[in-house]
């Protein structure tokens, strides 16, 4: 029971499988399926190309982001009517981020470097003390105030010119980083054409897989034609076979014959030149049917095609 339902099963794939090759639904399959890997390899060149681009692209968005704030340009996500951003968006006026003149001087007096300076201040002064004693000015003497008092101007004012150009130093470096971030190289066209590819790649697929059925059922068409045009050239309805000739087939003679009386019955008589069905059927097996009635068919204009091939060579 098991060998005769592995036969079985054996003969309905092998039905199947030759179903599929006369409409094309095989080799359309194929079509679809080779362009469907290749669209799945391209597909995992996209993945690697997005995922290796996130970075930048986060970066830019950012340094972008940024620089617009700085000078006063602000972004509005565009919304469509369901409330999703449409990755487009609005330009608009906003405070800048860059600070004025008076919070830029705050900031130098607050830095490290002007606590710094400063923190001198007081080993300056002695020293100004010192050179008033030795000199028997005195501490408390006009000239001696006026040091101390332009030499604390003096100090505050080198402080905060060192410290404020330090602050201006970072603050165009960190524009330029900025900048450089903004400028970042984008994969964007190797990303839209990866994207373009992969429809390319199916629609190759869909279109190979139309062509090979519509060939396929061309060639059903021309297989009808072929049998309809089938004339009957069987052995056994003939007699008085004679050899005419030999053709650029050792195999397949051509031959004068007298048609019997079963072939009068199905509506042939006299004599006859031509081939036998069953020589073209041992060499070529697709120029050969068998009708309902059981005799053999051949189509004569096809077997001369092929043996007019074989004589040019």
């Amino acid at each position: 029971m098991g060998d005769a339902s592995n036969a079985f099963a054996g003969l309905e794939d092998a039905g199947t499988q030759l179903y599929g090759g006369l409409t094309g639904e095989t080799a359309s399959e194929a079509a679809k399926d080779a362009a469907g890997i290749s669209a799945e390899a391209q597909r995992g060149a996209l993945d690697y190309l997005m995922q290796t681009e996130a970075m930048p692209q986060a970066f830019r968005e950012g340094a972008l982001s940024q620089l617009g704030a700085y000078y006063g340009i602000g972004l509005t996500p565009q919304l469509d009517a369901a409330g999703n951003p449409t990755g487009q968006y609005d330009f608009s006026q906003i405070d800048p981020t860059r600070p004025t003149q008076e919070q830029q001087i705050a900031q130098a007096k607050d830095s490290a470097l002007y606590q710094s300076i400063l923190g001198g201040r007081e080993a300056g002064e002695e020293s100004l003390a010192r050179r008033a004693t030795a000199s028997g000015g005195g501490l408390r003497g006009g000239a001696t105030t006026s040091s101390l008092i332009n030499y604390n101007t003096q100090l505050q004012n080198e402080a905060l010119m060192q410290s404020f150009g330090q602050q201006q130093q970072q603050e165009q470096q960190r524009l330029a980083g900025l900048g450089s971030l903004a400028s970042l190289p984008s994969m964007v066209p190797q990303i839209a054409q990866a994207q373009a590819g992969i429809g390319a790649t199916q629609a190759q697929g869909i279109t190979a897989g139309a062509q090979a059925e519509q060939q396929a059922m061309g060639n059903l068409l021309g297989l009808g034609g072929m049998l309809g045009a089938a004339a009957i050239s069987d052995k056994r309805l003939k007699e008085n076979i004679n050899l005419i000739k030999h053709t650029s087939h050792p195999f397949i003679p051509y031959y004068e014959w007298e048609w019997n009386g079963e072939a009068e019955r199905l509506g042939k008589s006299g004599k006859e030149r031509g081939y036998l069905a069953q020589d073209v059927e041992q060499v070529w097996p697709d120029l050969v049917v068998t009708g309902e009635d059981g005799y053999k068919r051949i189509h004569k204009e096809l077997v001369e095609q092929r043996l007019e091939e074989i004589k040019n060579g």
